[in-house]
């Protein structure tokens, strides 16, 4: 689970109620959450995303905004051991002897780029198809990523919209007095909820996303240059230090500081 996006939208969301509270008094939360605001704008901006998108698109991101909150965060540092244990093999044993290491993969991409190389495929070609893979994998996801992207736009125009609505409502019912300076005031609620829902939801989201498809798409990258490495029969310590560009420094540290306590 990633901890840091439930803790940013609850930081996010007590600073909100916190600010209310003390600016107004705890008497005007519940208004703070009205509902036909809050239906107009989250409605209208799910609405408008799936007028935008396609609906092949559109079924893809629910698992890319779970991804957000439960990205299982992949370990670049044990690809990389075992990109380098496939190495010595193919040099002790060939490169038909990583047959038997495909099937103990759990990366797609690193699946694929072996068996091209046992089945004897052209370097070039290797690296060209796996390459394609990863640019088309991430301008997809990076698509349908677009459409959090649009909703964060769309949320701040249905707020004034509704705010506009409002309004209407409150210019018809001047001769109610008393509840005038109310009415104006939950009028402008659809406004702050949709600033608030672009800002604090739809925009992070989709900063979230992209930066897992960005880490998917380096580990992507990481892959093609050990299957590059294992069929030129790179050496594996040199292919090791080529592969261990792509990770931080920290996680270097943490890797050597770990194998000297060992």
């Amino acid at each position: 689970m990633d901890i840091a996006t439930i803790i940013g939208f609850l930081i996010a969301l007590a600073a909100l109620v916190v600010s209310v509270i003390m600016e107004s008094g705890a008497g005007t939360l519940a208004d703070l959450f009205s509902g036909p605001a809050m239906i107009l704008i989250f409605g209208g901006t799910i609405g408008a995303t799936v007028v935008g998108y396609r609906k092949g698109d559109l079924t893809k991101l629910p698992g890319l905004i779970r991804s957000a909150f439960v990205h299982k965060e992949l370990d670049s540092q044990d690809l990389i051991d075992r990109i380098v244990r496939m190495a010595e093999k193919a040099r002790r044993e060939g490169l038909l002897a990583l047959q038997d290491d495909v099937a103990s993969l759990d990366n797609p991409l690193l699946v694929r780029g072996v068996q091209l190389i046992v089945d004897g495929t052209d370097p070039e070609i290797v690296k060209a198809t796996m390459e394609t893979q990863v640019e088309l994998a991430e301008e997809r996801q990076l698509n349908v990523a677009g459409a959090l992207d649009a909703a964060g736009g769309y949320a701040p125009t249905i707020g004034i919209i509704g705010t506009v609505i409002g309004l209407v409502n409150v210019l018809s019912e001047l001769g109610d007095a008393e509840s005038l300076a109310h009415s104006i005031a939950l009028a402008f609620l659809a406004t702050l909820w949709g600033i608030l829902s672009a800002n604090l939801l739809w925009l992070p989201l989709a900063s979230k996303v992209k930066q897992n498809i960005h880490h998917e798409s380096l580990i992507g990258r990481m892959c093609i240059a050990g299957v590059s490495g294992l069929q030129t029969g790179e050496a594996p310590r040199a292919l090791r230090e080529k592969l261990e560009v792509f990770i931080s420094d920290a996680v270097r540290r943490d890797r050597r500081r770990g194998g000297d306590e060992e």
